[in-house]
């Protein structure tokens, strides 16, 4: 199973940090950029870059909202909206009247827009799953009601200089939880969250002087979660949560701990 886990984490890595050959196109001035990670209907995700004097525009050329829509999600229902509204603050993503995100970058945080387009992608499509929203809420209502410590949507810097953005930090006496909630599991976002740790965990445990470790608490009330992809986790040295079995995780147990 390591083989899945180093594959996934070695194309995103090269993505992330290599400057691959673009497209351009000289009638728009937009350069299209593939990605090697797939989108709702199984076609490669694209960015689309336009280089100003001293900055660099991202955009998805609106395909986000619209795949996502197109699957019957309205995102003007409010909870829907909330959660768009949260993921784009999150990431720092803009969005114009018509559906279309971008992210503005000076060139030499070129990498730090790659990622937070693409995180903010990411979690557009995780909306899609059913129950999404709801499980979002839910993880976040759990943990006020049981006092967690925890801190939300809290930005660590890794080796690369890259921000990495988490959902909580959750700081226990000893330990240090990075912690990632997702309504739908799959290469995407398992990537992302095993590359994130790997780049932040050695310079968080100095900062923080504890053990760092990295949860990611799963929903699988609305879909079967593949093995394979919580193997790789496993692989990784990193916790999971099934959300339907978290009072039996060790994991789960532990940041609720007082």
């Amino acid at each position: 199973m390591m083989v899945l886990s180093d594959s996934m984490i070695n194309d995103y890595s090269r993505w992330l940090h290599a400057k691959p050959a673009p497209i351009y196109d000289s009638k728009t001035g937009w350069t299209s950029m593939p990605t090697p990670f797939l989108g709702l209907y199984n076609d490669l995700l694209e960015l689309y870059i336009k280089e100003d004097m001293d900055s660099i525009c991202l955009s998805d050329d609106g395909q986000t909202i619209w795949n996502a829509e197109t699957t019957g999600l309205d995102m003007n229902e409010p909870e829907q909206k909330h959660l768009l509204e949260v993921i784009l603050s999150k990431f720092r993503v803009n969005i114009s009247d018509d559906g279309v995100l971008d992210v503005k970058v000076e060139k030499e945080k070129f990498e730090q827009g790659k990622y937070s387009l693409l995180m903010a992608m990411f979690a557009i499509n995780d909306m899609t799953s059913q129950g999404s929203s709801i499980f979002q809420k839910n993880v976040k209502m759990l943990m006020m009601d049981k006092r967690v410590n925890a801190v939300p949507q809290m930005q660590i810097k890794g080796r690369s200089g890259i921000d990495f953005t988490f959902d909580y930090v959750v700081s226990r006496p000893n330990t240090e939880f990075l912690v990632q909630a997702v309504g739908n599991l799959d290469k995407n976002n398992l990537a992302a969250f095993i590359l994130g740790m790997e780049e932040v965990k050695d310079y968080r445990r100095l900062v923080s002087d504890k053990d760092i470790r990295g949860l990611l608490i799963v929903n699988d009330l609305e879909k079967t979660v593949h093995k394979e992809l919580l193997q790789a986790l496993v692989n990784r040295q990193l916790d999971y949560v099934l959300w339907s079995k978290k009072e039996e995780s060790p994991a789960w147990v532990e940041i609720n701990s007082i």
